[in-house]
């Protein structure tokens, strides 16, 4: 969804490699910033920048804060997509009759170079296969084009959960290198994922890495296929189903406009039904903190039930005041 990248609803997201845990941070357009917990000082940014070639003004960018070249074999970053299996069942994979599906999209860096995609489907014990692309100068927009072929031995799940899983990678270790490039489905294994990848994003300084105009048309299009613009409010819709948010992170609206004292209250329906019962981090306005905090603030505490696709309930209990002025905001997160 929202392949132009002009929907920005999360902020820029951050990872700070510690060397303790997988990193992931979102984007716009669902793109997923991900790093694997070998890399210890890494810090990476992905934003919307007011940037892109011809009919786009927007675009997705990953910024390299503090640099890190691949040292461990296990270090990998990339960005991924995933497309949920209800999304792709006009293919007909799994089938003879399977059709291919074209994958375009627009790349700009400061570091240009060799760079691996792969496309991954988990039905089957795993299938994936495999594509590279070159950018050739730099500070440059270039187009790309992928015809990913039929999957005739996978059948994508017709449910809401990833049934394909696309990623762009920008570094990667020996684990997740040297394997023979497969054209064609196949079984999957780890020097697969980055086969060609010769670019180390994590190794520049400053370096950046900018996408935009994303789009899958299914069909064999080598030279791509012109770009469905969408309007604004469609954009938003088809991201609203995985994420929905009434509060911006480190923003202090001021606000106070609810009240009540322990008890369940019923929250606002979602302004669009979203993937699945979404997880869901409640922030309360707080006098006493004087901004909105996580929901354990001074003398307020909430916690949210009965959570659905369509909406949330609040269980609100305050402690010191009875029926205090309180504000709830909410953040919906049914990212696959």
């Amino acid at each position: 969804k929202n392949g132009a990248m002009a929907v920005y609803q999360r902020g820029a997201g951050t990872i700070v490699s510690d060397g303790s845990a997988v990193k992931e941070a979102f984007g716009p357009d669902r793109l997923k910033l991900y790093s694997t917990e070998a890399y210890t000082v890494l810090d990476a940014t992905i934003r919307q920048t007011a940037d892109g070639p011809e009919e786009f003004s927007t675009c997705s960018e990953v910024e390299i804060d503090t640099l890190e070249a691949v040292a461990a074999a296990t270090d990998l970053i990339m960005l991924m997509y995933n497309f949920e299996g209800l999304d792709l069942q006009g293919l007909g994979w799994g089938t003879s009759a399977g059709k291919p599906l074209t994958l375009q999209f627009w790349v700009k860096s400061n570091t240009p170079g060799k760079y691996a995609l792969s496309a991954y489907m988990p039905e089957g014990g795993g299938d994936i296969v495999t594509f590279a692309y070159t950018i050739n100068q730099s500070a440059v927009w270039q187009k790309g084009v992928w015809v990913i072929p039929p999957n005739t031995a996978a059948v994508p799940a017709n449910d809401n959960t990833a049934s394909l899983v696309i990623r762009f990678v920008l570094a990667a270790g020996t684990t997740y290198k040297g394997g023979t490039p497969q054209p064609n489905w196949g079984a999957n294994a780890n020097n697969l994922h980055a086969a060609e990848q010769l670019v180390d994003l994590g190794a520049v300084d400053a370096s950046y890495f900018r996408m935009t105009g994303v789009q899958a048309t299914i069909g064999a299009f080598p030279e791509g296929v012109p770009f469905q613009h969408r309007s604004y409010g469609e954009e938003l819709a088809a991201c609203e189903r995985y994420y929905q948010s009434t509060y911006k992170l480190g923003i202090n609206t001021g606000e106070t406009e609810a009240s009540w004292g322990d008890g369940n209250v019923t929250g606002p329906s979602f302004s669009t039904e979203m993937r699945a019962a979404p997880a869901v981090t409640l922030y309360t306005y707080d006098d006493a903190d004087a901004g909105y905090v996580d929901s354990g603030g001074t003398n307020r505490a909430a916690v949210a039930t009965q959570i659905s696709s369509k909406s949330v309930r609040y269980l609100a209990l305050t402690s010191g005041t009875a029926n205090t002025w309180v504000a709830y905001r909410y953040i919906a997160n049914a990212e696959l």
